[in-house]
């Protein structure tokens, strides 16, 4: 495997993650969108993150090879040491183990920021997806049926959950904070 580097994301990055994600878009179930998204959504969606929220790109060989972002779950103040986490990989790095060190590195940025749980929502046919996150110890705590529909199919989306730290931690962190 390519050694690639992981940092967080910029905005020279933008460009790079649009292709991954409208690849995705196009050729998978992995997202829920139907029409490709452009740069001013892309540019919306990396402002809505933040340090507490990272997006974080694998280098790859003169583009970025593959990305992961945590997420707010929700804009309730209750859920604010829960979020969700995405990964897209540039299809030619597909199973060569660089979506789990993505993911790895986004879960101790998490934690790191003070989040307690991670959640993946994944088309629940997504064989892939499923065996990643379940190999890293995330478990099905969820499962909505055919509440999407997308080539032609109705889809239904599992929800997956990890803790990233114990929950008596987030008052510490809420005095840090």
């Amino acid at each position: 495997m390519t050694d690639f580097l992981i940092r967080p994301a910029t905005r020279d990055d933008l460009d790079g993650i649009r292709r991954i994600f409208n690849a995705a878009i196009r050729k998978t179930t992995a997202v829920f969108i139907e029409q490709e998204v452009d740069r001013d959504w892309v540019e919306a969606w990396f402002a809505a993150h933040d340090d507490r929220h990272p997006i974080l790109v694998a280098d790859g060989e003169s583009a970025v090879a593959g990305w992961v972002s945590i997420s707010a779950f929700s804009s309730r103040c209750c859920y604010r040491y829960t979020a969700e986490v995405s990964v897209y990989i540039d299809e030619r790095y597909w199973r060569r183990g660089l979506g789990r060190r993505l993911v790895e590195a986004a879960e101790r940025a998490a934690a790191s920021a003070g989040l307690h749980t991670l959640l993946a929502v994944i088309e629940a046919e997504n064989r892939p997806s499923l065996s990643l996150f379940r190999g890293l110890g995330y478990e099905q705590v969820g499962l909505l049926r055919e509440v999407g529909y997308k080539f032609d199919a109705w889809r239904s989306v599992a929800y997956y959950q990890k803790f990233l730290q114990p929950p008596a931690a987030a008052s510490a962190v809420d005095a840090a904070q």
